[in-house]
């Protein structure tokens, strides 16, 4: 799919008042088109099978009948996803999707902006065949894939992540987690002011930085990393910036 201008968007939400009112934000935007607007998974896939398309596809993370929601894969072929997550339902989620990026209910027009812009930053990049060396994240949150888990983890909480073949372990303040994607994919969709790469394997919150010994870095939680000779100039360029 390529980053056409205006963009393309399909809007699903069960909740009829959240629905208006990103309906009304959606229509704010000059260079987004609203296409279909969805209040269930199966009217969204009669769209689709029908023909239609759309750039971005927003999907509510609490709609009913989440079970339905595997047979989105279909959809993500087709379209950039955004997962949309109120208040109630923030912590865990059954998607058996991976999320391209996640908005929090109330959504204003600003982060609304911002995620588009990186969906169309996205898709330019994967036109050219190229993946931005910085990708802006707009949230405070992640959300990654853990066996049929859909997982919330906070910017903040996040310790270190860590390559594990075509997975990634994420360590948090309070749990370690293997994840269904790999450590570029993740780095893409983190603030790289805040987390730095320091070794082929390994990516690191710098706010849980405690010292560099020998070219050995100590986090919280008593974790202890390399740092890799190819990455350690740009790391201590950061570190003396900061």
């Amino acid at each position: 799919m390529y980053p056409a201008s205006p963009l393309t968007c399909a809007l699903l939400d069960g909740d009829e008042h959240q629905r208006i009112a990103l309906t009304h934000l959606l229509q704010q935007l000059d260079d987004l088109t609203l296409v279909a607007s969805c209040a269930t998974a199966e009217e969204a896939l009669t769209f689709f099978r029908q023909g239609g398309q759309a750039d971005i596809l927003f999907v509510a993370a609490d709609i009913d009948g989440l079970n339905v929601l595997d047979t989105l894969t279909l959809l993500r072929s087709q379209s950039e996803l955004i997962v949309l997550v109120s208040q109630e339902h923030h912590a865990t989620q059954a998607l058996e999707l991976p999320a391209v990026l996640s908005l929090q209910y109330p959504v204003s027009l600003v982060l609304l902006r911002q995620a588009v812009q990186r969906v169309r930053e996205q898709l330019l990049a994967a036109t050219l065949g190229t993946v931005p060396e910085q990708m802006p994240r707009y949230t405070s949150a992640l959300f990654v894939k853990s066996g049929s888990r859909l997982l919330r983890l906070d910017m903040a909480d996040i310790v270190c992540i860590e390559a594990v073949d075509d997975y990634a372990s994420v360590v948090t303040e309070r749990q370690k987690l293997l994840v269904s994607s790999n450590l570029k994919l993740l780095a893409a969709q983190l603030p790289m002011g805040q987390f730095q790469r320091i070794h082929r394997s390994y990516i690191v919150n710098v706010d849980h930085l405690i010292s560099i010994e020998e070219n050995t870095v100590n986090l919280t939680k008593g974790i202890r990393l390399p740092i890799g000779k190819s990455y350690r100039d740009s790391f201590y360029r950061y570190l003396i910036r900061v």
